[in-house]
């Protein structure tokens, strides 16, 4: 591992004394002159996005590598375990916008899909190649980051309205560009409304008591649903049967305690959800490719 310079891990500089953001959002420009740049694997609750104004990195998120280009965008869900490294010598300049998942709760289907859905995707990132952002018409990227982060360097008054219009304005785009990552867009319908409200509730509560012993027809109960009402409904929402989500939110939850090497494999099992061990590394092994140590070597290398 090289030295770095100077520069601190930007998602540690702007907390308060709770811990937290001092806003809901957070916005800075990382150069990584001529040392090198490394932020180690880490993982925190807001999402966040990385605009590669300049030159390159090599960006971990999950347990894929991302060699990022100048012009390229890349969307981090809450809680995926990333990392982003320069090489001494190499040109690098990004620039990092973060915001809480709640600040999108007026949208409960975008709130939904942000904190958690993509999360708990097989591949919790999103690469938009610099070439894909021009032809669907976002070429002002550059313009459009640089502003904002004036603007939240400036906090003149009512900034907190204009980042976060601003921010409202730059997910819209990407939403819009999704599909041109085979990626679907929300094909919510009126009548469903009901049923998504029911369902986020659920995520809710899946996400908080994901270690407990979860089953389908405990949630269509807690979901006040039939069972195969639910499981439709679910598997309809999350593009997943309800064991298969569960099982990638014990994962990604795994993967964030595998940063810790004081806990053993079998602590990490238990804590999770698992019964035991070899369950675990078994499950672990069909969604990430790869065993737990094999993971943990990976991220603290």
């Amino acid at each position: 591992m090289f030295e770095t310079g100077s520069v601190q891990p930007y998602f540690e500089n702007n907390k308060n004394r709770a811990g937290g953001f001092e806003y809901p959002f957070y916005a800075a420009e990382v150069d990584a002159g001529s040392l090198g740049y490394e932020v180690g694997s880490h993982w925190h609750y807001h999402m966040e996005m990385l605009y590669f104004a300049e030159g390159t990195a090599d960006v971990l998120a999950g347990s894929r590598t991302i060699r990022a280009e100048e012009g390229d965008l890349i969307l981090i869900a809450p809680c995926c375990v990333h990392a982003v490294t320069v090489a001494p010598g190499q040109i690098s300049r990004h620039r990092v916008i973060s915001l809480e998942p709640d600040l999108l709760s007026p949208m409960p289907a975008l709130f939904t899909n942000v904190k958690y859905m993509l999360p708990y995707s097989a591949d919790a990132s999103i690469h938009f190649h610099a070439n894909l952002l021009r032809a669907c018409g976002l070429g002002d990227l550059p313009r459009q980051t640089e502003e904002l982060l004036m603007e939240y360097k400036r906090k003149q008054s009512a900034f907190e309205l204009t980042v976060t219009s601003a921010i409202y304005r730059l997910l819209a785009r990407l939403v819009r560009a999704m599909p041109e990552l085979g990626m679907a867009g929300d094909e919510s319908a009126s009548g469903q409304e009901k049923d998504r409200l029911r369902l986020r509730e659920t995520l809710a509560y899946i996400d908080e008591h994901s270690h407990e012993p979860l089953t389908a027809s405990r949630m269509a109960r807690l979901s006040l649903m039939s069972y195969s009402h639910f499981a439709a409904s679910f598997k309809r929402m999350t593009r997943a049967p309800f064991s298969s989500y569960l099982q990638f939110v014990r994962v990604r939850k795994a993967e964030r305690l595998l940063l810790d090497p004081a806990l053993s494999i079998t602590q990490i099992a238990l804590e999770t959800g698992f019964n035991d061990s070899s369950y675990f590394i078994k499950h672990f092994r069909r969604i990430r490719g790869m065993t737990p140590l094999q993971y943990r070597k990976m991220v603290l290398k």
